[in-house]
């Protein structure tokens, strides 16, 4: 185990590069934090400019086949960093949109979809080539879509997100073609109980998810889940799935639980004294994970199962 020099402020994103070589930061401050792992070195600021005005990302994407990274911010934008380190601006010829709350590229790298705020929520798709945004496809803005980000099912055109409505029991899959519903995944819930944190499995067979009370997993295909009960307050919005699929992170205090991902049995128990963990992701080859407290520290360990 080891600290990473440098802190982020309230982090909420953490994300490694598809080579695992880069571990990027994102918290509520201007631009995200980079590091190489395999050094020592603090990290690096990047879109750290005053003119973009970019705080509180919602999203942070690698393209797996060139190793650039996207970046969407909240507050407005969508910015891109090349593996040689280039930065640009994605421009929108309709300006850059505002009140981003979920932002997804599809698998081939031809499609940008997004929800923003344009007087009301709107699910949005446009052409996507490289660093370069082409016209918009479609818009949607029938009812409440999705509550906050969402992603591609792997191996799919589907977009996989939570929504519904202010108190949200359920995930949704939607067509990339024509934004249409697909499918609703519900679960059975405590009044005003929703998802805090949820990801999609490797294999986009599985949803886990965490509430005030329990960590679940969800089997898509026959629409039940898996059910751990926690004490109070003890698992925060922190989730992931190992790559290999079979086991789950879970923040738990200031530290990670290591559960089977279809059992729910502990198997490793982590616990650093950095605070509270905002946010858990593992390595591409699974050997190593990340984590992030609210203190601001990022801690690198082996994964160990």
């Amino acid at each position: 185990m080891r600290v990473l020099p440098g802190k982020m402020k309230a982090n909420q994103h953490l994300v490694f590069s598809p080579d695992g070589r880069l571990l990027v930061c994102g918290g509520n401050s201007r631009g995200v934090a980079i590091w190489d792992v395999t050094t020592s070195e603090p990290p690096k600021r990047v879109f750290d400019r005053e003119e973009w005005g970019g705080h509180h990302p919602t999203t942070i994407h690698f393209d797996a086949d060139t190793g650039r990274m996207f970046v969407a911010f909240v507050t407005g934008g969508v910015w891109t960093r090349s593996a040689d380190g280039v930065e640009e601006d994605l421009e929108f010829d309709d300006g850059n949109p505002s009140q981003l709350n979920g932002f997804a590229i599809s698998p081939d790298g031809t499609s940008l979809v997004m929800t923003c705020y344009k007087d009301k929520t709107v699910l949005v798709r446009h052409d996507l080539k490289g660093a370069t945004v082409g016209g918009l496809v479609w818009e949607e803005a029938e009812g409440y879509l999705w509550e906050g980000p969402f992603v591609f099912r792997p191996g799919t055109n589907e977009l996989f997100g939570r929504g519904g409505s202010a108190y949200s029991r359920g995930f949704a899959t939607r067509n990339l073609a024509d934004a249409s519903l697909i499918a609703k995944y519900p679960y059975q819930s405590q009044v005003r109980e929703s998802a805090i944190g949820w990801k999609l499995s490797p294999d986009g067979e599985r949803v886990a998810f965490t509430t005030e009370k329990r960590v679940s997993v969800m089997d898509l295909t026959t629409r039940t889940d898996t059910q751990l009960p926690v004490e109070t307050g003890s698992v925060g919005r922190a989730i992931a799935f190992h790559p290999g699929g079979q086991v789950l992170g879970v923040a738990s205090g200031d530290g990670v639980k290591l559960l089977d991902a279809h059992t729910l049995t502990e198997l490793r128990a982590f616990s650093w004294g950095n605070g509270r963990v905002r946010s858990l992701a593992f390595a591409p080859d699974g050997m190593t994970a990340a984590t992030v407290g609210e203190r601001g520290w990022v801690t690198l360990w082996d994964v160990d199962i």
